[in-house]
């Protein structure tokens, strides 16, 4: 192919069909078919630089948008294109690795090169320009073929399509929750923990966009399986801070709707003295291991089951004061990511003390020294 030998000049050709497909996409239309083969001639040419590859994909992800029945009829696009995406997506980084892949957070993913990345937002996108509908009936196949698979990058790739889809695809994975809920439990049971943390992920996306349905229906399933990821059975801990993030996507759940607060709390109370119990072992894990998202995600549990439980999250506070203080010491927030932990950091002191706000002694004096370290704070901030 000549892109290969001179991908400088590819780049530019395809920049500027890229330009042509946004400001006139029905000139494609007549063409539709040697389109899509060419884009797709590109995109799985493992020899050309990723960068052209993604501008190819970009060209279809684009049309889509513009005129999206035109696709929906193409036969290209519908047996040669959307298959290419669930290949595409088995090129990952890392993929003997496990020490290098726990050391990258998610952050790290925008910057990343690797097809894996570049498609799953295409995915989102797609979903969402064609139909949730469609999109679900065009790719369910390849869903559960890699689903069903013995390999685990092909399940890894699998849960993230159905992450990726959710939001396209809500009211059809609102009308099949308890499927999509039985594949994901057996990734969360998975022995790489890849796939523990794809099913995570995707788990996620279920419980944000299918709010609070799942979270009234299948109360004790959800968090007895979280729980277990989040204890010391669970050897990765990017998994455990995953689970910790479905966790909070599951609390934010029960606040969708404006129950009664005692109905919210009577749904929480079985299970809270065990998850706070649970969090404040990972927040300590998470303190002394200094590990960011392990830290930040245990925060905004604590921070949203103080938030519904209100007085009842009071018995905790004296085990959970302590971490939260050494937390807001340490912390110098240079870098975004750390400014935002900071900031999580003063929102789940804010509700530990509302929690015990009838109980002037137990936090009277934490109050003095935070209301100190605040003003202190407060006094060095540079002035805009």
């Amino acid at each position: 192919m000549l892109i290969s030998q001179d991908e400088e000049s590819g780049k530019i050709v395809l920049d500027s069909l890229n330009y042509l497909t946004d400001t006139h996409p029905k000139f494609w239309k007549g063409k539709i078919e040697i389109f899509i083969d060419i884009v797709c001639k590109i995109a799985m040419e493992k020899k050309i630089k990723s960068t052209i590859r993604s501008s190819a994909l970009e060209l279809v992800y684009s049309l889509t948008k513009k005129i999206p029945a035109v696709l929906r009829k193409s036969n290209n696009f519908l047996n040669i294109f959307i298959p290419l995406l669930f290949q595409l997506l088995l090129e990952i980084d890392n993929e003997n690795n496990i020490q290098n892949w726990e050391k990258m957070i998610d952050e790290d993913e925008s910057d990343r090169e690797e097809m894996f990345y570049i498609v799953k937002s295409g995915i989102e996108r797609l979903s969402i320009d064609l139909g949730g509908k469609f999109f679900m009936e065009t790719t369910v196949k390849y869903i559960q073929k890699f689903l069903q698979s013995q390999n685990w990058i092909e399940i890894h790739a699998g849960f993230f399509v159905l992450a990726c889809m959710a939001e396209g695809c809500s009211k059809v994975f609102n009308s099949h929750l308890l499927e999509l809920m039985n594949f994901i439990s057996t990734g969360l049971v998975n022995a790489h923990p890849r796939v523990r943390y794809a099913a995570l992920v995707a788990f996620c996306a279920l419980l944000k966009e299918t709010a609070p349905k799942p979270q009234k229906e299948y109360t004790n399933n959800i968090l007895t399986g979280l729980a277990t990821l989040m204890s010391e059975k669970e050897s990765s801990l990017k998994v455990k801070a995953q689970a910790c993030k479905v966790l909070v996507e599951f609390l934010r759940g029960l606040l969708v709707e404006n129950k009664d607060q005692d109905e919210k709390c009577s749904i929480l109370q079985p299970y809270s003295e065990q998850l706070i119990q649970l969090l404040s072992s990972l927040f300590e894990e998470s303190l002394k291991l200094s590990y960011p998202p392990l830290q930040e995600a245990s925060l905004n549990n604590l921070s949203v089951l103080a938030n519904i439980l209100e007085k009842d999250f009071s018995p905790y506070y004296d085990k959970i004061m302590p971490g939260l203080k050494k937390l807001y010491y340490s912390l110098i927030p240079q870098t975004s990511e750390q400014k935002i932990l900071k900031s999580h950091c003063i929102e789940t002191i804010s509700y530990l003390f509302s929690s015990v706000s009838e109980e002037a002694s137990k936090y009277m004096s934490d109050l003095k020294e935070i209301a100190e370290a605040f003003a202190k704070d407060l006094s060095s901030l540079p002035e805009e």
